[in-house]
């Protein structure tokens, strides 16, 4: 069992390498060089906005309204492959949160009031 006074003082952190100043600052850390989720959300946007323009394009040629949505979920898949990847993780993260949203807010509500809320 400890004593009382021993249990009293904070442990000693180690000692510097020999010639060092303890009071010498460290190097700066790397930075990282993955890309972010601020990038993904933005390329995310320009997506859905290329997606809509495909919709469009291509909503007269494909017969069926789910056909006609293959560039959302084009771009749905293509962000949620590249989650595989360590180094883009972060930004299909943005991406994704984006994709999510324009299926949310913008597909969801069109494909109810074309098919009439299931009535």
């Amino acid at each position: 069992m400890a004593t009382p006074s021993a249990m009293a003082y904070p442990p000693v952190p180690p000692a510097p390498p020999q010639g060092q100043s303890p009071f010498e600052q460290q190097p700066p850390e790397e930075k990282d060089s993955r890309p972010g989720v601020g990038p993904g959300v933005a390329t995310g946007c320009g997506l859905q906005v290329l997606a809509v323009i495909l919709f469009f394009l291509t909503a007269g040629i494909i017969p069926s309204f789910f056909g006609a949505l293959w560039p959302f979920i084009l771009f749905t898949i293509g962000a949620a492959l590249l989650m595989l990847s360590r180094r883009w993780r972060r930004f299909a993260t943005g991406a994704l949160i984006v994709a999510a949203a324009t299926w949310i807010v913008v597909i969801g509500p069109c494909i109810a009031i074309i098919n009439g809320f299931g009535v």
